[in-house]
């Protein structure tokens, strides 16, 4: 099997640009961040979902390479978190921070190590149109009948129906690397940190799954938990107690009664392994190539409520960026809280539409 890391120095010393899917995307984010970090090699700042999700994926990394037993996963992840707040990144409002971290501690309580041959953090290198692309898979199943299933953690929200392609390509990337490697790929996919699928029992068998935050599965669920509750001789009073106790402790399991009447399985969203999603990628990646080779001046975006949460909390470069400075100076807005102007890098807060972006 061919040494991919160090194929790739081999390229690199002969002049060869091996590039990676999140390098091209970012062209499609803001080509003036691209230059200052490709072509300048400025390194970029990190942001506290970035932190938070290299985190995650550091402590099961450990785990499946037996470096840190499941029942020290909490531990290790909240000493982890402090350090991250001790260097300073921030979310943007309490109320953000309180939900993500009630939806991590849930995965990290329900957190179960497969019982199946898998390898994590496999890098990997495929040409696609002449253009090298090198990355690494967070997680390979090896399938009894000889194919294999690909997993990409994921701690963001889940994509919206305009976002998936482009959010699915990367997957697309995966699998087709490992085919070009010889592998036979039966299924790519999300592991939704964040999510769980959630399910009850009906008549004629269980209802459509529903893709839920972990914090919220007992407030979804409520009327059909008191519901079955009652089926089986808890009093009005008792049933909704337990509804209580589900829904302030994520600790806390539903009793062996009522087992039967729920299916809550991880958040794992199996995207399409077609030969039209592999075209798409491929076209993908010439179109970036088109644009590096024909863009000259790799102007900044022109700021607005479309992207200026983007540009606040996510660019890696906004410290470095004239125009994000300019924007900023010119606002008006005055109810900003502190944390929302602290972590925008600036002093004089930013313009963001809230019920948009702090559902």
């Amino acid at each position: 099997m061919i040494d991919t890391i160090q194929k790739v120095a081999e390229l690199k010393e002969q002049g060869i640009e091996v590039y990676s899917y999140s390098r091209l995307s970012s062209l499609y984010n803001c080509l003036y961040e691209y230059k200052l970090g490709y072509i300048d090699k400025h390194k970029g700042m990190d942001n506290i979902w970035t932190k938070l999700g290299t985190l995650i994926h550091e402590c099961v990394e450990m785990i499946y390479n037996g470096e840190l037993d499941e029942s020290e996963f909490e531990s290790k992840y909240l000493l982890g978190y402090q350090e991250i707040i001790n260097q300073g990144y921030k979310f943007p409002t309490e109320v953000i921070e309180e939900n993500m971290q009630r939806n991590i501690q849930h995965y990290i309580y329900t957190f179960k190590k497969d019982d199946v041959k898998t390898e994590n953090e496999r890098h990997f290198l495929v040409n696609i149109s002449n253009i090298w692309l090198q990355g690494y898979i967070d997680k390979i199943v090896f399938n009894d009948d000889g194919t294999i299933d690909i997993y990409d953690y994921k701690t963001s929200s889940k994509f919206s129906a305009k976002d998936i392609k482009e959010k699915g390509r990367q997957l697309i990337l995966y699998g087709y690397a490992m085919e070009q490697m010889g592998y036979k790929v039966r299924n790519v996919a999300w592991d939704m940190v964040k999510y769980v699928w959630t399910s009850y029992k009906q008549k004629n068998g269980f209802s459509k799954p529903v893709l839920t935050d972990r914090k919220d599965i007992w407030n979804k669920l409520q009327l059909k938990l008191l519901t079955f509750a009652e089926q089986e001789g808890y009093s009005k009073d008792e049933a909704y107690q337990l509804y209580l106790d589900l829904a302030s402790d994520d600790r806390k399991e539903l009793p062996d009664n009522l087992k039967d009447y729920f299916i809550i399985e991880s958040g794992v969203v199996v995207y399409p392994y077609s030969k039209e999603n592999i075209q798409d990628l491929i076209k993908f990646v010439e179109d970036s190539l088109d644009i590096l080779n024909k863009e000259k001046d790799f102007k900044p975006n022109k700021i607005d409520k479309g992207n200026s949460f983007y540009c606040s909390f996510l660019c890696g470069q906004k410290n470095r960026c004239e125009s994000y400075k300019q924007y900023v100076e010119t606002l008006e807005n005055k109810d900003v809280p502190e944390l929302f102007k602290e972590q925008s890098g600036v002093n004089n807060g930013v313009e963001v539409d809230f019920k948009e972006f702090f559902k």
